[in-house]
């Protein structure tokens, strides 16, 4: 059996793109039942990343909700206009997934073998202590994965009250 590049532990995000994040939103708490308690919003302000390459800094805005034991994460960005990871994709395919985030055993490990293979990474977010590296895999697997040094939602650590970060 031929030994697979990046072993991974678990899916622990799934993240959609949208054009008005209120409005979907009010359609989640409308047609889906889940623990509303759960949700996170937060406002990117000049996110910091690597993108294709070069740096740049978009803002968008965000919601994160526990979604039956994965954290499911909505983002609308601000332009809608193209130049960052979710106005490009959203321009491009309108809104739906963007990625999936997984944690792997040796990510370090697998990012040297994807780049071996001449994948680069679409984009590096920093923010914090948290790394993000979104590689495209549309061609390959008809999605993009996101490989975090920092597992979130329900999946992951928890604060000294047992909140999820």
């Amino acid at each position: 059996m031929e030994e697979k590049i990046a072993k991974t532990k678990q899916i622990f995000q799934v993240v959609c793109v949208v054009n008005n994040l209120d409005e979907t939103v009010k359609n989640w708490i409308k047609y889906v039942d889940f623990n509303q308690d759960s949700m996170k919003f937060s406002s990117w302000k000049d996110l910091k990343c690597i993108y294709h390459g070069k740096e740049i800094a978009y803002r968008a805005r965000s919601v994160r909700f526990d979604l039956g034991g994965v954290d499911l994460m909505l983002v609308e960005p601000e332009s809608k206009e193209g130049g960052d990871p979710y106005s490009d994709y959203l321009k491009s395919h309108g809104p739906g997934y963007h990625h999936i985030s997984v944690s792997l055993h040796n990510r370090e490990e697998a990012m040297e073998k994807y780049q071996a293979l001449g994948y680069e990474p679409a984009a590096v977010e920093i923010c914090g202590d948290t790394e993000r590296t979104l590689y495209n895999f549309e061609n390959e697997m008809g999605l993009l994965l996101e490989f975090s040094n920092q597992v979130v939602g329900p999946l992951g650590p928890r604060d000294s009250e047992g909140r999820t970060f």
